[in-house]
Protein backbone atom coordinates (compact mmCIF):
# COMPACT_ATOMS: atom_id res chain seq x y z
CA UNK A 1 0.00 0.00 0.00
CA UNK A 2 1.11 3.84 0.04
CA UNK A 3 3.09 2.72 -3.70
CA UNK A 4 3.81 6.84 -4.21
CA UNK A 5 5.04 7.04 -0.72
CA UNK A 6 7.22 3.64 -0.84
CA UNK A 7 8.78 4.43 -4.13
CA UNK A 8 12.54 2.85 -5.18
CA UNK A 9 13.92 6.03 -5.95
CA UNK A 10 13.19 7.32 -2.30
CA UNK A 11 14.29 4.51 -0.50
CA UNK A 12 17.80 6.26 0.88
CA UNK A 13 15.65 9.17 1.87
CA UNK A 14 13.83 7.04 3.66
CA UNK A 15 15.76 4.36 4.81
CA UNK A 16 19.58 6.00 4.73
CA UNK A 17 19.10 8.16 8.05
CA UNK A 18 17.55 4.86 10.11
CA UNK A 19 20.51 2.90 8.73
CA UNK A 20 23.23 4.89 9.74
CA UNK A 21 21.94 5.21 13.12
CA UNK A 22 21.79 1.74 12.95
CA UNK A 23 25.60 1.53 12.35
CA UNK A 24 24.74 -0.08 9.10
CA UNK A 25 25.84 3.04 6.62
CA UNK A 26 29.25 3.54 6.39
CA UNK A 27 30.09 7.59 7.03
CA UNK A 28 31.34 7.91 2.92
CA UNK A 29 27.92 6.75 1.91
CA UNK A 30 25.90 8.40 4.21
CA UNK A 31 27.92 11.39 2.92
CA UNK A 32 26.91 10.67 -0.53
CA UNK A 33 23.45 10.16 0.57
CA UNK A 34 23.58 14.26 2.32
CA UNK A 35 24.85 15.25 -1.26
CA UNK A 36 22.03 13.34 -2.60
CA UNK A 37 19.40 14.98 -0.18
CA UNK A 38 21.01 18.30 -1.02
CA UNK A 39 20.77 18.01 -4.70
CA UNK A 40 17.25 17.30 -4.26
CA UNK A 41 16.37 20.26 -2.19
CA UNK A 42 18.00 22.35 -5.01
CA UNK A 43 16.20 21.04 -8.09
CA UNK A 44 12.80 21.49 -6.33
CA UNK A 45 13.72 24.70 -5.14
CA UNK A 46 15.11 25.64 -8.55
CA UNK A 47 11.69 24.05 -10.49
CA UNK A 48 9.63 26.13 -8.23
CA UNK A 49 10.98 29.21 -8.71
CA UNK A 50 11.36 29.03 -12.11
CA UNK A 51 7.98 30.84 -13.44
CA UNK A 52 6.97 31.99 -16.95
CA UNK A 53 4.81 33.39 -18.45
CA UNK A 54 1.33 31.45 -20.33
CA UNK A 55 2.42 33.22 -23.52
CA UNK A 56 5.86 31.75 -23.07
CA UNK A 57 4.68 28.26 -21.92
CA UNK A 58 2.72 28.18 -24.92
CA UNK A 59 5.04 29.83 -27.31
CA UNK A 60 7.98 27.07 -26.36
CA UNK A 61 4.94 24.35 -26.86
CA UNK A 62 2.95 23.80 -24.01
CA UNK A 63 -0.66 23.34 -24.93
CA UNK A 64 -2.09 25.86 -22.29
CA UNK A 65 -4.41 29.18 -22.46
CA UNK A 66 -2.88 32.24 -22.76
CA UNK A 67 -4.67 33.26 -19.74
CA UNK A 68 -2.29 35.55 -18.15
CA UNK A 69 -1.59 33.84 -15.52
CA UNK A 70 2.74 32.84 -14.73
CA UNK A 71 3.04 28.73 -13.73
CA UNK A 72 6.01 27.70 -12.37
CA UNK A 73 8.53 25.41 -13.55
CA UNK A 74 7.22 22.74 -11.07
CA UNK A 75 3.56 23.18 -11.92
CA UNK A 76 4.50 22.44 -15.72
CA UNK A 77 5.98 19.15 -14.58
CA UNK A 78 2.63 18.03 -12.86
CA UNK A 79 1.00 18.07 -15.94
CA UNK A 80 0.62 15.06 -18.33
CA UNK A 81 2.52 14.03 -20.62
CA UNK A 82 5.60 16.60 -19.50
CA UNK A 83 9.08 15.00 -18.68
CA UNK A 84 11.60 16.62 -16.53
CA UNK A 85 13.80 16.77 -19.98
CA UNK A 86 10.80 18.27 -21.98
CA UNK A 87 10.26 20.70 -19.21
CA UNK A 88 13.98 21.76 -19.45
CA UNK A 89 13.38 22.21 -23.52
CA UNK A 90 10.37 24.73 -23.12
CA UNK A 91 12.17 26.43 -20.33
CA UNK A 92 15.53 26.89 -22.75
CA UNK A 93 13.34 27.93 -25.69
CA UNK A 94 11.28 30.03 -23.97
CA UNK A 95 15.13 31.78 -22.77
CA UNK A 96 16.07 31.72 -26.05
CA UNK A 97 12.74 33.79 -27.23
CA UNK A 98 13.51 36.30 -24.80
CA UNK A 99 17.40 36.60 -25.67
CA UNK A 100 16.17 37.02 -29.45
CA UNK A 101 13.55 39.38 -28.48
CA UNK A 102 16.13 41.23 -26.71
CA UNK A 103 18.81 41.84 -29.19
CA UNK A 104 16.43 42.89 -31.65
CA UNK A 105 15.01 45.50 -29.60
CA UNK A 106 18.71 46.70 -29.55
CA UNK A 107 19.22 46.34 -32.99
CA UNK A 108 15.97 48.48 -32.95
CA UNK A 109 17.62 50.95 -31.00
CA UNK A 110 20.92 51.43 -32.62
CA UNK A 111 19.47 51.61 -36.06
CA UNK A 112 17.38 54.55 -34.90
CA UNK A 113 19.95 55.87 -33.58
CA UNK A 114 22.34 55.46 -36.51
CA UNK A 115 19.40 56.97 -38.46
CA UNK A 116 19.75 60.48 -36.49
CA UNK A 117 23.34 61.01 -37.26
CA UNK A 118 24.82 59.49 -34.13
CA UNK A 119 25.62 55.90 -34.95
CA UNK A 120 29.12 56.91 -36.57
CA UNK A 121 28.71 54.33 -39.63
CA UNK A 122 25.72 52.54 -38.54
CA UNK A 123 27.40 49.38 -37.72
CA UNK A 124 27.04 48.02 -33.88
CA UNK A 125 27.83 45.12 -32.14
CA UNK A 126 24.74 43.21 -32.33
CA UNK A 127 24.81 43.28 -36.20
CA UNK A 128 28.46 41.59 -36.17
CA UNK A 129 27.07 38.51 -33.81
CA UNK A 130 27.45 35.25 -34.41
CA UNK A 131 24.14 33.67 -35.66
CA UNK A 132 22.39 31.49 -32.95
CA UNK A 133 22.54 28.16 -32.49
CA UNK A 134 19.36 26.09 -33.38
CA UNK A 135 18.08 24.01 -30.51
CA UNK A 136 19.21 21.12 -31.80
CA UNK A 137 22.87 22.56 -31.82
CA UNK A 138 23.33 22.83 -28.46
CA UNK A 139 23.09 20.94 -24.98
CA UNK A 140 19.82 22.00 -23.18
CA UNK A 141 20.63 23.07 -19.71
CA UNK A 142 19.86 20.21 -17.03
CA UNK A 143 17.83 22.45 -13.78
CA UNK A 144 18.13 19.66 -12.17
CA UNK A 145 21.87 17.42 -11.30
CA UNK A 146 21.25 13.94 -12.49
CA UNK A 147 21.88 12.26 -9.17
CA UNK A 148 18.63 13.93 -8.10
CA UNK A 149 16.13 14.13 -11.05
CA UNK A 150 14.23 10.73 -11.20
CA UNK A 151 13.46 11.72 -7.19
CA UNK A 152 12.48 15.29 -8.09
CA UNK A 153 10.63 14.73 -11.00
CA UNK A 154 8.69 11.72 -9.48
CA UNK A 155 7.52 14.03 -6.39
CA UNK A 156 6.67 17.08 -7.94
CA UNK A 157 4.72 15.26 -10.94
CA UNK A 158 2.76 13.72 -8.56
CA UNK A 159 2.72 16.22 -5.51
CA UNK A 160 -1.22 16.16 -5.01
CA UNK A 161 -1.21 12.66 -4.69
CA UNK A 162 1.69 12.42 -2.59
CA UNK A 163 -0.28 15.52 -0.53
CA UNK A 164 -3.55 13.57 -0.41
CA UNK A 165 -1.78 9.96 0.59
CA UNK A 166 0.79 11.72 3.32
CA UNK A 167 -3.23 13.16 4.91
CA UNK A 168 -4.76 9.90 4.84
CA UNK A 169 -1.87 8.31 6.48
CA UNK A 170 -2.35 10.68 9.32
CA UNK A 171 -5.84 10.53 9.72
CA UNK A 172 -5.39 7.01 10.07
CA UNK A 173 -2.84 7.33 12.41
CA UNK A 174 -4.75 9.17 14.52
CA UNK A 175 -7.99 7.01 14.62
CA UNK A 176 -5.74 4.24 15.06
CA UNK A 177 -6.38 4.31 18.94
CA UNK A 178 -10.59 4.79 17.90
CA UNK A 179 -12.38 2.21 20.03
CA UNK A 180 -14.57 -1.06 18.26
CA UNK A 181 -17.52 -1.00 20.11
CA UNK A 182 -17.23 -4.26 22.04
CA UNK A 183 -20.44 -6.08 20.72
CA UNK A 184 -19.52 -5.58 16.85
CA UNK A 185 -20.75 -8.41 14.85
CA UNK A 186 -17.66 -8.46 12.22
CA UNK A 187 -19.89 -11.00 9.99
CA UNK A 188 -22.47 -7.69 9.47
CA UNK A 189 -19.81 -5.37 8.50
CA UNK A 190 -20.07 -5.17 4.59
CA UNK A 191 -16.52 -4.97 3.19
CA UNK A 192 -14.66 -7.36 4.78
CA UNK A 193 -13.11 -10.34 3.23
CA UNK A 194 -14.12 -14.18 4.96
CA UNK A 195 -10.66 -13.90 5.81
CA UNK A 196 -10.40 -10.47 7.63
CA UNK A 197 -14.32 -11.49 8.90
CA UNK A 198 -12.65 -14.68 10.88
CA UNK A 199 -9.97 -13.36 11.79
CA UNK A 200 -11.25 -10.44 13.78
CA UNK A 201 -13.86 -12.41 15.43
CA UNK A 202 -11.34 -14.72 16.88
CA UNK A 203 -9.54 -12.19 18.08
CA UNK A 204 -11.98 -9.35 18.76
CA UNK A 205 -9.68 -6.15 18.78
CA UNK A 206 -10.48 -3.37 21.29
CA UNK A 207 -8.94 -0.87 18.90
CA UNK A 208 -8.15 -0.19 15.21
CA UNK A 209 -4.87 -0.17 16.43
CA UNK A 210 -4.89 -3.47 17.59
CA UNK A 211 -6.71 -4.65 14.33
CA UNK A 212 -4.18 -3.18 12.04
CA UNK A 213 -1.79 -5.49 13.83
CA UNK A 214 -3.42 -8.86 12.70
CA UNK A 215 -1.66 -10.38 9.83
CA UNK A 216 -4.01 -10.32 6.85
CA UNK A 217 -5.77 -7.09 7.97
CA UNK A 218 -5.44 -4.77 4.95
CA UNK A 219 -5.45 -0.42 4.72
CA UNK A 220 -9.21 -1.51 3.36
CA UNK A 221 -10.47 -3.35 5.68
CA UNK A 222 -9.25 -0.57 8.46
CA UNK A 223 -10.85 2.02 6.52
CA UNK A 224 -14.39 -0.32 6.99
CA UNK A 225 -13.61 -1.13 10.33
CA UNK A 226 -13.49 2.68 10.94
CA UNK A 227 -16.35 3.76 9.26
CA UNK A 228 -18.53 0.77 10.94
CA UNK A 229 -17.26 1.74 14.38
CA UNK A 230 -18.26 5.37 14.15
CA UNK A 231 -21.62 4.60 12.84
CA UNK A 232 -21.95 2.51 15.75
CA UNK A 233 -20.80 4.67 18.14
CA UNK A 234 -22.82 7.65 17.24
CA UNK A 235 -25.34 8.83 20.17
CA UNK A 236 -28.97 7.36 18.68
CA UNK A 237 -32.08 10.34 19.62
CA UNK A 238 -34.53 8.89 21.76
CA UNK A 239 -38.33 9.34 20.56
CA UNK A 240 -38.83 12.67 22.88
CA UNK A 241 -36.22 14.03 21.28
CA UNK A 242 -37.26 12.99 17.59
CA UNK A 243 -40.78 14.49 18.13
CA UNK A 244 -39.25 17.98 20.18
CA UNK A 245 -37.15 18.52 17.33
CA UNK A 246 -40.02 18.13 14.70
CA UNK A 247 -42.48 20.04 16.21
CA UNK A 248 -43.16 23.79 15.28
Amino acid sequence: EHRLLLRTDNAAERLTHKAHAAGLVGPEQFEWHLEQRAAIARGVATLRSTRLTAAAWHDAGLAIKRDGLPRSAAQVLSMPHVSLERLEEMVADANSRSRRREAAAGDAAADASARSGHGGNGLNASHMVAPEQSPGDACVPQLVEPVARQTVEVSLKYADYLEWQTARIALAERRQLRPLPADIDFTRVKGLSSEEVEKLSATRPATLAEAAAIPGITPNALEVLMLASAKALQPVKDVGQVVSSHAP
